[in-house]
């Protein structure tokens, strides 16, 4: 099963996904960083204040960026050393965490959040899980 799963999505065409997407990411989460995107319709609508927003959407630019720093190396677009077995751990917890954030998705109070993430997520999960096969 997971052989037709890594010839049915390359490794390219997941990692490419996925960095095309953390690169919004990082645009939108600097909207609402900005002000620009209320804060209200992120983290499930469960923010309480500014600050605790900035420390929320900061955590996330920074995950984001270590993510997508990952995934361009494993598809050998930044050339580093990086130990495969590490590498592996980590794409499976990325995949777990897309997983996570899909089901808080379904249950966020903004709707926007649930209709638009939902599947964003999702496909992000599976993405990462593709990059756990070697």
């Amino acid at each position: 099963m997971l052989e037709g799963f890594k010839t049915r999505i390359s490794e390219k065409t997941a990692g490419y996904f996925l960095l095309i997407l953390m690169a919004c990411t990082i645009v939108f989460h600097g909207f609402v960083l900005l002000g620009t995107v209320p804060y209200n319709i992120v983290w499930g609508g469960q923010l309480e204040s500014v600050e605790e927003m900035y420390m929320m959407e900061s955590v996330s630019i920074g995950l984001t960026l270590f993510m997508a720093w990952m995934v361009a190396v494993r598809i050998e677009v930044l050339h580093a050393k990086f130990p495969a077995l590490l590498s592996q751990f980590i794409f499976g917890g990325m995949a777990l965490l897309f997983l996570l954030n899909t089901i808080g998705n379904l249950f966020a109070v903004n709707s926007l959040e649930t209709l638009l993430f939902t599947p964003l997520t999702l496909l992000s999960t599976i993405a990462c899980f593709r990059l756990t096969l070697w």
